[in-house]
């Protein structure tokens, strides 16, 4: 689950930016590209209907999604309870970033087989 909609993003002057929401993969599901595709999907979508940048607070496990998917950490970690750590993440939605992310879904759909599953 992801949600993302408009909200003024408070450490950047970009008046057209999105807030990311409630990302949110069950257990049995992790690691296995779901938060990917839904943070790419939103890449795609928001940029689509006029975002120029996306931002929200992260938990620090999913970090690393977000930092291979262009964003960047802003500050310093802090406490978000009962939830945990977090951090802010940022990113600008280029067309160079929308665009990249298609390429590498295309490749990565391409290198499927007609029944869903990975080709060896």
């Amino acid at each position: 689950m992801l949600s993302a909609g408009p909200e003024r993003c408070p450490f950047d002057s970009w008046d057209s930016s999105w807030r990311l929401r409630g990302l949110a993969v069950v257990e049995f599901a992790r690691r296995r590209g779901v938060a990917t595709a839904l943070l790419k999907s939103v890449i795609v979508r928001s940029h689509a209907k006029g975002a120029r940048a996306l931002w929200g607070m992260t938990r620090i496990a999913a970090v690393p999604v977000h930092t291979r998917l262009g964003f960047e950490t802003i500050g310093t970690q802090y406490e978000v309870p009962p939830a945990g750590p977090h951090c802010s993440t940022f990113v600008r939605l280029t067309d160079e970033l929308v665009s990249s992310l298609s390429d590498r879904q295309e490749a990565a759909n391409g290198a499927r087989r007609s029944d869903g599953r990975r080709r060896a």
